[in-house]
């Protein structure tokens, strides 16, 4: 048992020599391939630096205990256990320590270094390019900081408040409070268009004159959506210029990504609406206007969409016939049911022709039927408004109560147009 306990320490340490002999062999082939990459190569090299340390500790070490064994003669063991011998191992594994710091400062270091290079510069060119987009945008946007609202609202949620949208209504100053704490960082040339600033300075000393109450209602609203965690939204709102004219405006924000948690940066844009409003608060005039009219009239509006077949009777149509609004079905069937049966093959063929001949807009007289069962003689007054194509999509009019100086016989007219209009479908009267 001791002669084999003898030999197993020699054996294992040949077949130790063998395996890393193998895998040194395998490093060096590795390494001189062309194909591998850079930084695979390194690392090769390193790892057979380390095979060579391990073989030379395995043949040193073999050998010795083989000369112990007998194998070999003892002198080759007394020889290697000199003390200028022995140190040797020991400065191996300094020197390939060293030789594999010296790889890791050459390859990895460098190749770290330009990486960051690499990425420092990629950020920089996406920084310029939101620079030219936002300074370019032809809407109104601002870039802010509003990492102290976000502070604010840790202070608050400390002091137990749970419903921001309560505690300004409470406490109507807070809301000034988070407007100071909001940084602007840089606006755009739209934004100085928009209310009418010279350069970036006079805007930002005169912000105060922009301020509306609805603009601060707006305010109040994003900071409700905030505390809520929605990132983005938007409201309508009225500004100012600088000179005190009214905008009306869209006003939206957006947090960027990455900056969630602490909201350094936050994108609001202003869309200028103003025109549009002003354009739907004179057709809101207008329809007055033309309701007043129609109320100091006796005539009674009526609609007809030729696409979806939607029909609209006014409360004056069905006044004249003494019923209240869609007493009875409204439907496109309606006049036949209550026109006098020797009108509605005239009315019919008159209504068909006006939509087949270039005109938009007719003249009829006919009789509908009164709830208590008489006739009403009617001058009816149609409008028909085509697509591109010249084609009827829909017929808007009026109808007269003529029962003071009704005819006997109804006449009909057709009301040239002046406009040249295209083939047009047939369509059914009022």
């Amino acid at each position: 048992m001791t002669e084999m306990f003898r030999l197993i320490t020699p054996i294992t340490y040949w077949v130790l020599i063998s395996l890393w002999s193998f895998i040194l062999c395998f490093y060096v082939q590795k390494m001189w391939n062309s194909k591998t990459k850079d930084l695979f190569r390194a690392l090769v090299i390193i790892l057979a630096i380390d095979a060579f340390r391990t073989l030379f500790e395995s043949v040193y070490f073999g050998l010795w205990y083989t000369s112990l064994s007998g194998l070999i003669p003892k002198q080759i063991g007394d020889f290697l256990t000199r003390p200028e011998f022995v140190i040797i191992p020991k400065i191996i594994n300094v020197v390939a320590a060293v030789i594999i710091i010296v790889l890791l400062l050459k390859k990895w270091l460098p190749r770290e270094e330009q990486e960051k290079n690499r990425t420092d510069a990629a950020l920089h060119e996406s920084e310029e390019e939101f620079k030219l987009f936002f300074e370019n945008n032809p809407i109104s946007c601002w870039l802010e900081d509003w990492s102290a609202v976000h502070k604010r609202f840790e202070d608050l949620r400390e002091k137990g408040i749970s419903n921001i949208e309560t505690f300004l209504n409470e406490s109507p100053e807070e809301l000034m409070k988070f407007v100071q704490a909001i940084k602007i960082k840089d606006v755009n040339q739209a934004s100085l268009d928009l209310h009418r600033a010279e350069n970036k300075e006079q805007l930002l000393q005169g912000l105060e004159k922009t301020f509306t109450s609805e603009s601060f209602e707006c305010f109040k609203k994003e900071l409700v959506d905030l505390w809520n965690g929605k990132n983005q939204n938007s409201c309508d709102g009225v500004v100012k210029t600088l000179d005190g004219e009214l905008r009306y405006v869209q006003i939206s924000y957006r947090v960027l990504p990455g900056y969630k948690d602490t909201l350094e940066k936050v994108i609001i844009s202003v869309v200028d609406n103003t025109l549009r409003k002003q354009a739907e608060d004179a057709r809101i005039r207008s329809e007055e206007r033309l309701t007043l009219v129609v109320k100091g009239s006796n005539d009674a509006p009526w609609d007809w969409d030729l696409l979806t077949n939607e029909l609209y009777y006014s409360p004056q149509w069905w006044a004249q016939l003494g019923y209240t609004p869609d007493e009875i079905q409204a439907d496109a069937g309606l006049w036949e049911r209550l026109i006098h049966p020797e009108d509605g093959t005239h009315v019919d063929a008159v209504f068909r022709d006006a939509l087949k001949k270039t005109i938009n807009s007719y003249e009829v007289e006919f009789r509908l039927l009164h709830k208590d069962g008489h006739y009403v003689p009617v001058l009816s007054r149609g409008f028909i408004t085509r697509d591109e194509k010249n084609t009827p999509i829909r017929v808007t009019g009026t109808n007269m109560d003529l029962s003071v100086s009704a005819q006997q016989t109804p006449s009909f007219h057709i009301v040239n147009n002046l406009f040249h209009c295209g083939k047009p479908d047939h369509g059914r009267a009022q």
